[in-house]
């Protein structure tokens, strides 16, 4: 595995965790894909995706008496047409064949009511059948039955999935991701669900992604909740995959050990001394975002860390968090967090909405996040005229976005000394 280094680490610290007894996993999947198209991070993610479905609602880590951490995560793999987005999915599901995993639907038509039949259990997905890649068909077995509200949803074309501009759907996914009871009435019925937990894994392009959030995606919590996985260019051409080697095989039985060994041990995890130290060092790091929108998903970072330490540390058959888990999983969020905002590249592009998020940028840059109003609009140019530009900074200035100092525009709102 080789990540760029990403801030608090040097350089031989990011080659010792990657080399580390927490990463060994993730390199032996790595190799088992070597011979896939796919870029390396989505075949990461969707290993990390798989250990939090097995992981579920009966797993948690709790850190004094107010805070406890489920490791359900909500991965999206995006990408143009052709990136090879499906295959790290459609792989990790088949092996995961023979656990007790509750598969979702994979088609809602963007209505709720498909998922709640899956998370009631009235309809059930455990017998669906998953073709190995020696053209026998598995039937995964209950070996040891979860509850129905403990739900993976696994999608290669997430739109059928969430569908299209939907607040409603996009509120249900909070509540899911969050764990939230839900009590859902009409006149015919009434649904009740206790501490649903989902962990999503999905696929799909920017156009699409657009096509399915919200007008107000951009303040709307779910965005804080999703970890987008964009890759744009293929590991390597792969036009016939290579016969599988008993070295291959062997590889393959380790990996799926390892899911099996997840399944079997749904239980509380711990984190070690240094652990807690790695992530009290953590704790108020500012991950590189290019996108103001998606400001807000700092303030969930921290607790996404610990998602994805207790997957590493599932993954090597454990459920004591040690350091190198910690620091391992800041290190894989490092990297995928400073693409996030092409995830976006297509939502919200509309003049008014892009020269807003220029102005906002722009005077992140500066010193004392101020600058000349000329030197403002000229940086809105490449959107608007000067006199829609000036409509944009009446507008901003009114909603308290900015303050007009003089000549001078800066970033939030003034307050006069003593308020």
């Amino acid at each position: 595995m080789a990540v760029g280094r990403k801030g608090v680490h040097s350089d031989e610290e990011v080659a010792e965790l990657f080399n580390s007894v927490s990463a060994e996993s993730i390199n032996e999947y790595l190799h088992l894909m070597e011979d896939t198209e796919s870029p390396r991070a989505f075949h990461i993610w969707s290993l990390l995706g798989a250990a939090a479905a097995l992981l579920g609602k009966n797993a948690e880590l709790r850190m004094g008496a107010f805070l406890t951490v489920r490791p359900n995560l909500f991965v999206v793999i995006i990408g143009p047409p052709a990136a090879r987005k499906s295959t790290p999915i459609n792989m990790v599901e088949n092996l995961l064949a023979g656990t007790s995993l509750n598969f979702g639907p994979t088609d809602t038509g963007g209505q709720r009511h498909g998922l709640m039949s899956a998370l009631q259990g009235l309809t059930r997905f455990q017998s669906r059948e998953l073709r190995t890649g020696f053209g026998h068909i598995v039937v995964p077995r209950m070996l040891h039955p979860r509850p129905p509200s403990d739900l993976a949803l696994f999608s290669a074309e997430l739109g059928r999935l969430w569908g299209s501009s939907n607040r409603e759907m996009s509120d249900f996914f909070v509540d899911l991701y969050d764990g939230q009871g839900i009590d859902y009435e009409t006149k015919a019925s009434q649904t009740k669900i206790e501490h649903p937990l989902v962990t999503l894994l999905g696929a799909t392009t920017p156009s699409s992604l657009a096509a399915m959030l919200p007008e107000n995606a951009a303040t709307h919590g779910i965005l804080t909740r999703i970890l987008f996985v964009y890759g744009d260019t293929n590991h390597k051409q792969v036009p016939i995959p290579p016969d599988p080697t008993e070295e291959w095989l062997e590889l393959r039985r380790k990996v799926t050990d390892r899911f099996k060994w997840i399944d079997n041990n749904r239980m509380d995890f711990g984190l070690s001394v240094a652990a807690r130290q790695a992530y009290e060092s953590l704790y108020n790091y500012v991950p590189r975002l290019e996108d103001p929108r998606l400001d807000a998903y700092q303030g969930r970072r921290a607790g996404t860390l610990l998602k994805v330490a207790m997957c590493i540390a599932a993954l090597r058959a454990d459920t004591w968090v040690i350091e190198s888990d910690v620091r391992l999983a800041h290190e894989l969020l490092a990297d995928i967090e400073p693409t996030f905002h092409k995830a976006l590249e297509f939502f919200g592009r509309n003049k008014t909405y892009m020269a807003r998020q220029i102005v906002i940028q722009f005077l992140k840059g500066k010193p004392g996040e101020s600058a000349p109003v000329d030197d403002v609009i000229s940086a809105m140019a490449t959107e608007m005229n000067r006199r829609e530009a000036e409509e944009v900074l009446m507008a901003m200035a009114a909603n308290r976005e900015i303050t007009r100092y003089g000549t001078r525009i800066i970033l939030g709102e003034i307050k006069p000394k003593g308020k």
